[in-house]
């Protein structure tokens, strides 16, 4: 999830440039999902109208944007084997979601190997973050239930990228 913060912010940040430079008026900052934004004052109501309305529809549409582009898949490891390698092709605006049902406790291992700017992220059963925007990462698991690997691509990446992961669970 942080990978779509981290797209927005940077809509965000353009929109707000071009209305800088359009306008030329006081910049205010205030919080937006716990991340500073700045916005501009406009000069009238129709302007700041427009410009929360513009906000708004932003991030509606890269919302439903992440939504709409995400492949979801549930790991399953053969009889008696505790590693499964998954392959698949990324681009910019898709993710690939991989869930995976693990016991607190129990320590994982995830590589993934790609060439290009493509990493992954691990959220843990209650949403919370546990690994972000990696390639390699190992702990142990803080609780039961399902956890979602999701791998994308960063927000400079132009092509589709393939990759191989390696999920270990012990």
């Amino acid at each position: 999830m942080l990978g779509g913060h981290r797209r927005t912010k940077i809509l965000i940040t353009q929109l707000l440039t071009q209305q800088r430079n359009c306008f030329r008026s006081k910049l205010v900052s205030f919080e937006i999902q716990q991340r500073k934004v700045l916005i501009m004052k406009a000069p009238n109501r129709l302007m700041s109208r427009t410009l929360v309305t513009a906000l708004l529809l932003l991030a509606g549409i890269t919302a439903t944007a992440q939504r709409g582009t995400s492949v979801v898949s549930r790991i399953s490891f053969a009889r008696g084997r505790t590693t499964a390698v998954l392959s698949g092709t990324v681009r910019r605006g898709m993710s690939h979601d991989y869930l995976l049902k693990a016991r607190g406790g129990q320590t994982m291992t995830v590589h993934l190997a790609a060439r290009g700017g493509v990493g992954f992220e691990i959220l843990a059963p209650n949403g919370d973050l546990i690994s972000e925007f990696t390639k390699d990462w190992s702990g142990d698991l803080p609780s039961s239930g399902d956890y979602r690997i999701n791998v994308l691509p960063d927000t400079t990446t132009e092509r589709s990228i393939s990759y191989t992961l390696e999920v270990t669970v012990r």
